[in-house]
C-alpha cells in the first residue's frame, strides 16, 4: 500500500499537482476551478495546466461528465463513460489514500469513505463551529440558510456527550450564502458561532478588523475537491458518508 504525503501525490497528475497542495500550502483560491454554487472562479483545463508545476506535453479533453465502474462475469473492470461511448481499461489509484484499487469491493469502499484525518487536514483551522465533548469527532458540511443542516445540528445537540461535531460551513445555495459564511468565518468570538448558525443570526456576529481568508478559501477547495454538492454532508468516525439528514441521527453513526 503507498501512503503519500499531499505533496507526493502531485506525481500522479494534473488533478493532483493543483488541487491537493492547496490544502496543505495555504494556496489562494485562483488555482482551482470551483462549482458555481461554491462561488469560485471557472478556470479552464489549460489554465489549470498552466499553473501546474508538471512538464505536460499534450492533452485531450474527453466528452465526460461521470465513470461508472462496471465489472463482467469474469471478473474484469472497465470504466465507462455516461455516454456510453468510451470504455477504459487500466488502473484506478484513490489518489487520497495512494492505492491502486482492483476490486470492484476496493472501488466501493473508496467511493463511499472520506479519511480527511489521514491525510493530515486540520479541520480546526477551516471554517468551523465546533460542538460537543465526546470521544468520537464527526464532520458535518453545512449551508448557513439551509434548514434541513439546522435540523441536523438539532440533532447534535442530543449526541454532545457521545461525539464531538466539526460543522464547516460552505456557501453551497451562493447569494446570501456567500456573505454569511464569511461573516462566520470572521467572527470575532469563534465561541459564538455554534448558535448563530442553529439561531440563523450569523449576520449578527461581530467580525475581526483584519480577517483574512486564506483558510475560508481552503474550506471552499476542499468542499469541491470531495464533491460536495448538497448539504447537509456528514461524515462519520470511519470516514463513511451520508448526503442528507438520516431519519437518526444517533443510529447512523452508531452503525457506521
Amino acid at each position: 500500500m503507498l501512503k503519500p504525503t499531499f505533496k507526493w501525490l502531485t506525481k500522479f497528475g494534473v488533478a493532483a499537482a493543483i488541487l491537493l497542495p492547496l490544502i496543505a500550502q495555504a494556496d489562494p483560491l485562483e488555482a482551482v476551478s470551483l462549482p458555481p454554487a461554491l462561488g469560485g472562479p471557472q478556470l479552464t483545463l489549460q489554465e489549470l495546466i498552466d499553473k501546474s508545476t508538471l512538464e505536460i506535453e499534450d492533452v485531450i479533453q474527453l466528452p465526460i461528465n461521470s465513470i461508472a465502474a462496471v465489472s463482467d462475469n469474469e471478473g474484469t473492470i472497465m470504466f465507462i463513460a455516461d455516454s456510453g461511448r468510451y470504455a477504459i481499461h487500466g488502473s484506478l489509484i484513490d489518489i487520497w489514500e495512494g492505492e491502486v484499487l482492483t476490486t470492484m469491493a476496493e472501488i466501493k469502499a473508496s467511493v463511499t469513505k472520506m479519511d480527511l484525518r489521514g491525510q493530515g487536514i486540520d479541520v480546526d483551522k477551516l471554517n468551523i463551529a465546533s460542538f460537543g465533548h465526546g470521544p468520537r469527532e464527526i464532520i458535518v458540511f453545512v449551508d448557513p440558510v439551509c434548514p434541513t443542516c439546522t435540523n441536523v445540528l438539532e440533532d447534535a445537540e442530543k449526541l454532545s456527550d457521545l461525539y464531538t461535531f466539526k460543522f464547516v460551513v460552505v456557501p453551497a445555495f451562493g447569494g446570501l450564502s456567500n456573505h454569511l459564511s464569511k461573516q462566520f468565518f470572521c467572527a470575532a468570538n469563534p465561541d459564538e458561532r455554534f448558535e448563530a448558525l442553529k439561531n440563523g443570526t450569523i449576520a449578527d456576529l461581530a467580525t475581526k478588523e483584519n480577517c483574512p481568508l486564506d483558510y475560508y478559501d481552503q474550506t471552499l477547495v476542499l468542499a469541491h475537491m470531495l464533491s460536495i454538492d448538497g448539504v447537509p454532508f456528514i461524515i462519520s468516525q470511519k470516514d463513511k458518508q451520508y448526503r442528507g439528514r438520516p431519519a437518526d441521527l444517533g443510529a447512523w453513526l452508531e452503525k457506521n
